[in-house]
């Protein structure tokens, strides 16, 4: 069975680069291999144009990056096992709902004011997450108080939150053995995940106000 001919043969036989002996045996492949010979046509048409066009001379890193292109071809997709083994290996996700939100309590006239914290609390089949909201002295900021509650003996391994207005990477928080974690954030849009033992949980998206 014959090796197959790989592009950086393919390229270094376009430009004239192999030795006498290497060309004789990539062109006797060549002739082998109907698919061989048609990327061989194609890249020494490209190299043909590229030399051909007197109007605008391509810069030599131009140049060397199309090359480039053509001898590093794109990486094989992976296997249907590779995807299985990817999807057994990745932790089961749940999605908590909300169960209560004092925001959306009616409050007694003179009894609930604008300072008052805002609890939120938030369940599903692994967890429960108690969340509270609290002004700080800036108007544009807000203090989060929370705890994550396994339903079993499972550790909170991490608490993470991220911003879905500015799109900015997720940052860890340090929770304590109990899951309780203190952070402070800027008004917006939040959505809080913790790893609990295999499982992850995450909340809807919070709008901290």
């Amino acid at each position: 069975m014959n090796e197959p001919v790989s592009n950086e043969d393919l390229v270094a036989l376009a430009l004239g680069e192999l030795d006498p002996a290497r060309r004789s045996d990539v062109e006797a492949r060549i002739a082998a291999s109907p698919d061989a010979a048609r990327t061989l046509a194609s890249i020494t048409m490209a190299l043909r144009t590229m030399k051909a066009d007197d109007s605008v001379a391509p810069p030599p890193e131009v140049l060397r990056r199309a090359l480039s292109l053509v001898r590093n071809p794109a990486p094989a997709q992976p296997s249907l096992m590779d995807v299985a083994g990817d999807l057994a290996g990745r932790a089961r996700e749940f999605l908590c709902t909300l169960v209560r939100d004092t925001l959306a309590e009616p409050a007694l006239a003179g009894f609930r004011g604008t300072t008052e914290s805002r609890h939120l609390s938030f369940e599903c089949d692994v967890a429960e997450i108690d969340l509270q909201v609290s002004p700080t002295q800036d108007d544009a900021r807000r203090t989060i108080r929370g705890q994550v509650a396994p339903l079993n003996n499972d550790a909170v391994a991490r608490v993470s939150w991220r911003s879905t207005l500015t799109g900015a990477p997720e940052q860890e928080i340090r929770a304590d053995e109990s899951g309780v974690f203190v952070l402070e954030c800027p008004v917006g849009v939040y959505e809080l995940s913790a790893r609990v033992g295999d499982s992850v949980v995450r909340v809807p998206p919070i709008n901290v106000a």
